[in-house]
């Protein structure tokens, strides 16, 4: 597990990719957005799910999983998502918690904020 750690917003900031694993998380704050930017440059697409603990099902649903999923594309695969701290921060470890599958070297994510 890694944690990638957010780069505060402002003129000129050094921002240096982490490398993903199994299972990643964000420390943030309890409040605010967040903007996470993967990169794949492997041959097998990323598919990151982040994790909702705080979202609550529809009264008298019989499954309920307001977890995201975000897929980034092989060779040059980018992708941008917007992460909102009171829907994705669990609130007893103060991370957002995310998953990968098909993660390698060459697959990487920036986290921006919060703004």
């Amino acid at each position: 597990m890694t944690a990638i750690t957010p780069v505060a917003l402002g003129q000129g900031q050094a921002v240096t990719p982490t490398v993903m694993t199994a299972s990643d998380t964000i420390p943030v704050q309890s409040t605010g957005r967040y903007l996470m930017v993967t990169r794949n440059t492997t041959a097998t697409p990323l598919v990151t799910t982040v994790d909702d603990p705080n979202s609550a099902g529809p009264a008298g649903a019989q499954a309920f999983n307001p977890d995201i999923q975000v897929t980034t594309p092989i060779t040059t695969g980018v992708r941008a998502t917007v992460l909102d701290a009171q829907r994705f921060r669990d609130p007893v470890t103060g991370n957002i918690a995310l998953t990968n599958t098909g993660f390698a070297a060459g697959t990487t994510a920036e986290v921006y904020g919060p703004f």
